[in-house]
């Protein structure tokens, strides 16, 4: 079952409603006292629809994987807390699958600890450069077998799928393969309207605009040297939080995680709008 999910689903009542109609989309005769709770007037307290919830999940007549996506948009404080407790007491039959920007404000360690939890991070997803040139093959029918060519698409990219898409994309819109190193960047309208809609379009998860700006001029950056670029006002260990929260296009570049570079499709962006 999967469920996508916007801020304009952080009502408490209105999120159990969909998930349990996600759920039902799979499990037509489930979540029956959930559902009659969600009846009754006034509405049931969110304690006691969590507790239904969580017995319901609990008797499910099959294994079921429920997806929700996009879940870094919820921003009800009582959404969280009830799917740390549907986390805390893990229905047997239900395995839950968070598509998330950031890091959700979920208590995580003791299901690492304890083996019960599985993450995937951007590094997981990248695509490899055979997958790279399986989809590219699929947009176009001439494509380069260059080694140089394929080297810089990849430096360029980095394997990001987000990218590889546009990049098909902008083959398919009539642009030639053989020039695609010299002209697909951060800079090209359809790169820089993905940027603005699904990266900067979501401020309540990002640093200041003109810090992102302003830390772009760095290959790589941590606090303190982005502290001593931009000047006593800027707020590294905020925005190194920020950084570290995944909510951007960095990637730590130490094993201490102190130090990240932004994705060269992203700073090549934030550079074009520099004063």
């Amino acid at each position: 079952a999967w469920l996508s999910v916007d801020s304009e689903d952080s009502e408490p009542l209105v999120f159990v409603r969909y998930l349990v109609a996600a759920v039902r989309s799979a499990l037509p005769e489930s979540c029956p006292e959930t559902i009659r709770l969600l009846e009754d007037e006034p509405p049931p307290l969110l304690a006691s629809l969590g507790a239904s919830l969580s017995n319901d999940l609990d008797a499910l007549p099959a294994p079921l994987v429920l997806v929700l996506d996009n879940y870094h948009r919820l921003t009800s404080p009582a959404i969280h807390a009830l799917i740390g407790g549907l986390l805390a007491y893990p229905a047997s039959g239900l395995r839950l699958v968070l598509i998330v920007r950031h890091q959700p404000p979920l208590s995580l360690g003791v299901l690492r600890v304890c083996g019960l939890m599985s993450e995937l991070h951007v590094r997981e997803l990248r695509f490899a450069d055979h997958e790279m040139v399986t989809l590219l093959e699929d947009a176009t029918d001439r494509m380069p077998s260059d080694a140089a060519w394929l080297a810089s698409l990849r430096q360029r990219i980095e394997g990001w799928p987000v990218g590889v898409r546009l990049l098909c994309a902008t083959l398919r819109q009539g642009a030639r393969a053989d020039e695609l190193p010299r002209v697909f960047g951060g800079w090209l309208p359809a790169v820089r309207q993905y940027f603005v809609d699904e990266v900067l379009g979501r401020p309540e998860s990002l640093p200041p605009l003109v810090d992102l700006l302003r830390t772009s001029i760095l290959q790589r950056f941590c606090g303190s040297l982005c502290e001593a670029v931009c000047g006593a006002e800027f707020d590294g260990p905020a925005f190194m939080l920020t950084i570290a929260n995944g909510g951007l296009l960095c990637t730590a570049v130490d094993e201490h995680s102190e130090w990240y570079r932004y994705h060269p499709l992203f700073r090549e962006f934030l550079q074009r709008y520099l004063p």
